[in-house]
């Protein structure tokens, strides 16, 4: 049995937003009050290698409702299987419990929906049972121990990375460099064109509101948008954080964007 994991959030962007600042203010406030408003804010995540398990997830608040989303990569067997996307809503209770629907765009590209159970949550961590979606093929009913990450804000530079989409063509996994600029990006993924727009949000963990556009390439059709002159956004959430690869401290930009209904895309990249 997995015994470790972590918490993201994400959904339908538009609008203006509340950012973690805002909230953590008004958790503040409720705590000063003498409640105790469940805190679950900023990134969550583990390694956990002798299982093969590699989980990032954001937690943030957008028009008021607190949004998670997820992004685990299924490590033994990365060539055959995409990265999993989970998203979902999150409903915030008391003395640490908060309760989610949730959907998973999974290495069998299909939409499955579910359900979690969080406890002990705090600023520094929480747990989580899952149910109806699985990490991989351990079966429902798994609980996770997930654990803070601290984010930062200095995305405009080069990232060297992986796209990857378990979309409606199959999968595709497509290496590229991401140039990042005053919160645009453009670039190549599989036989589309991409245009990235990234917004940041929040000081005390900052992140990025996230929104993609595809196109077909020239003399290609992008799966996303197969039409001549089709285009399709996709919208979510980026986060950077510290990671260890080998012996190696790196930075690294996880991308999580997705459509209405949950299928979507990915990207992690490493620092340049």
């Amino acid at each position: 049995m997995l015994t470790s994991m972590l918490l993201s959030a994400c959904g339908g962007q538009g609008g203006p937003s509340t950012g973690t600042d805002a909230v953590l203010a008004a958790q503040g406030q409720a705590s000063a009050a003498g409640h105790s408003a469940t805190v679950l804010t900023g990134g969550y995540g583990l390694t956990q290698t002798n299982l093969g398990t590699d989980f990032v997830s954001f937690i943030w608040t957008l028009n008021g409702v607190t949004q998670w989303m997820a992004l685990y990569m299924p490590t033994p067997n990365t060539a055959s299987y995409p990265p999993v996307l989970y998203r979902g809503v999150v409903s915030l209770q008391t003395q640490g419990t908060a309760s989610a629907v949730i959907t998973s765009f999974d290495k069998q590209y299909q939409l499955r929906t579910g359900s979690a159970a969080v406890t002990a949550a705090s600023g520094e961590g929480y747990q989580m049972a899952l149910r109806g979606v699985d990490l991989s093929d351990a079966g429902s009913g798994i609980q996770f121990t997930a654990t803070a990450l601290a984010t930062s804000a200095d995305i405009n530079r080069d990232w060297n990375g992986t796209w990857a989409d378990a979309g409606p063509g199959g999968s595709i996994k497509t290496s590229a460099r991401l140039s990042v600029q005053n919160g645009k990006g453009n670039t190549d993924f599989g036989n589309c064109d991409l245009g990235l727009s990234l917004a940041q949000e929040g000081t005390a963990k900052p992140y990025f509101l996230a929104s993609a556009t595809l196109a077909s390439a020239s003399g290609k059709v992008c799966p996303r948008a197969p039409s001549s002159g089709a285009q399709t956004t996709l919208m979510g959430v980026a986060f950077i954080h510290d990671t260890v690869v080998g012996s190696s401290a790196e930075k690294r930009l996880e991308i999580m964007l997705t459509d209405p209904y949950g299928s979507g895309i990915s990207f992690r990249g490493a620092q340049q």
